[in-house]
């Protein structure tokens, strides 16, 4: 569709944007067009700064760290107060491992946030490089004297992804479980500044990671009743990011009971996830499907970014304890 859209109008800015990140999200990542695309947007839009935002974090992507800071200091260049860069170059520093250049970046992102979401957002990944520094007791206590600020403030968007990423970063499952159910707790009531949909999906998400954990451990009631609530909840609500977790909570499930089939099919569903897209990759590995994993592991490469789940996933978790 982007594609046709581009033949009646070849110089169309948002249109060379979403195409950009569609050439990288999709089934069969192609990041020579990915980048193409995104180079033809800050030539039609040169005096913008999202076009080099978006080139650095594509180039983050395809592991051209050096590509990926050199576009969003040019971004700066154009707007010294454009977060979204700001923000990017603290967190590909984190992933070249220069953490104390990662947290200066921060630092300047959080001065030059305009609100509170994006000023907690900085707060939470200069807290993370500790993890990534393999500092996981003093990560915590970041985290935790953030979600304090937090629930000062009330934001409900922060206080999801902190208690979410402190949850996930727990070197103890059942403290991670007892976590989640807190968290589950609190998304189950209406929240001012968190819309309807945001609030189901966030809690969707919770379930989801419950059922990981669960199943991962043994524990088959436990997965079975948060992929039983996610079941009613997607019915209920037809929302497909709760759909899409629905089947992923399966997808944790039947892998650990090596269903290698039905969990390859349930974590279809989910690309977006590199936990989800790391289990599709060993399932299918698994069953015999080398040329299947392959392709997904591809996709999985495509998801770098400093996030809890690319951390997990990334082998991070041997560094919790």
């Amino acid at each position: 569709m982007l594609e046709a859209l581009l033949e009646l109008d070849p110089n169309f800015p948002p249109v060379l944007n979403m195409l950009g990140y569609s050439y990288i999200e999709s089934g069969h990542p192609d990041p020579a067009k990915a980048v193409a695309t995104l180079k033809r947007y800050i030539e039609v839009d040169p005096s913008s700064p999202n076009p080099q935002d978006s080139l650095g974090e594509v180039l983050r992507y395809t592991g051209d760290d050096e590509g990926s800071l050199e576009h969003y200091r040019a971004a700066l260049e154009i707007d010294s107060k454009f977060f979204s860069s700001q923000l990017g170059l603290g967190d590909t520093l984190t992933l070249m491992r220069k953490y104390d250049d990662a947290r200066s970046e921060y630092d300047k992102a959080i001065r030059i946030s305009e609100n509170d979401r994006d000023y907690l957002h900085a707060l939470y990944q200069k807290a993370l490089v500790y993890f990534w520094e393999g500092r996981a007791e003093e990560g915590r206590t970041a985290l935790a004297a953030l979600a304090a600020k937090v629930r000062d403030m009330k934001e409900p968007y922060a206080q999801f992804e902190i208690a979410s990423g402190s949850a996930m970063l727990e070197s103890d499952y059942t403290n991670e479980l007892h976590q989640l159910r807190t968290l589950e707790e609190s998304l189950q009531i209406t929240s001012d500044g968190m819309t309807g949909a945001d609030r189901g999906q966030s809690l969707a998400k919770v379930l989801c990671e419950e059922a990981r954990i669960a199943s991962q451990h043994g524990i088959w009631e436990t997965a079975e009743q948060a992929i039983s609530k996610l079941a009613r909840f997607a019915a209920e609500s037809g929302d497909l990011v709760v759909g899409n977790n629905y089947e992923t909570a399966r997808g944790y499930l039947l892998a650990a009971q090596r269903d290698l089939v039905g969990a390859a099919d349930e974590f279809s569903a989910n690309r977006r996830s590199p936990l989800a897209v790391q289990q599709l990759a060993l399932v299918q590995q698994k069953s015999g499907d080398s040329t299947a994993a392959a392709e997904t592991l591809t996709q999985l490469k495509y998801l770098r970014a400093p996030t809890v789940e690319w951390y997990l996933a990334s082998d991070g978790a041997r560094l919790l304890r």
